[in-house]
């Protein structure tokens, strides 16, 4: 491979794919400056009518060391505008909505944590409850340094629906690019 360029492992094809040129030590002048993907390590059983944390806890990759993995948050290191994008897997279900947040700055109570404050940045909604299903969100934001980003659910099934389910799915994901 070429010095001078960041790649990413694509595991899926055993491949990989240049993601950024002249970024890293001595890089200098464009690229990605952040590039972050996270999964959750675990599926969360969410309440109906609860937006509910799924923690992106692995991460699999991250150019900046961004990533909280105890928290599952990704923490911002410097201010601009990044483009993020969402993904959750719900188990199936017959009734209802499904919802994917991006919350900046949250807090949550509980275990699993549910939202008591924060900023959503990002929604994606799903209606068609006939299955699984795996809505998407995708915003633009200015962060500053310092906030964090986190990926939420909710869902109005009247039952409890597992979502994040990554080993069965491995379509639950918070990624994170800075474009600006």
């Amino acid at each position: 491979m070429p010095s001078g360029i960041t790649y990413i492992r694509n595991e899926t094809n055993d491949d990989w794919i240049p993601i950024a040129k002249g970024v890293g030590a001595g890089g200098g002048g464009g690229g990605l400056t952040t590039g972050y993907h996270a999964m959750p390590a675990a599926a969360v059983t969410v309440a109906t009518g609860t937006t509910t944390l799924i923690p992106t806890t692995t991460a699999t990759f991250d150019i900046n060391g961004e990533h909280d993995s105890a928290t599952g948050r990704w923490i911002c290191g410097a201010d601009g505008v990044y483009l993020v994008f969402a993904q959750c897997y719900f188990a199936t279900g017959t009734t209802g909505y499904r919802n994917v947040y991006i919350y900046k700055n949250a807090t949550t109570t509980g275990t699993p944590g549910v939202l008591a404050t924060g900023t959503r940045i990002g929604l994606g909604q799903s209606t068609d409850a006939n299955g699984e299903e795996f809505p998407i969100a995708m915003c633009l934001v200015q962060l500053v340094a310092t906030d964090y980003l986190e990926l939420f659910v909710r869902h109005s099934q009247g039952s409890p629906l597992v979502c994040g389910d990554t080993a069965t799915y491995p379509y639950s994901w918070l990624g994170i690019v800075r474009i600006n």
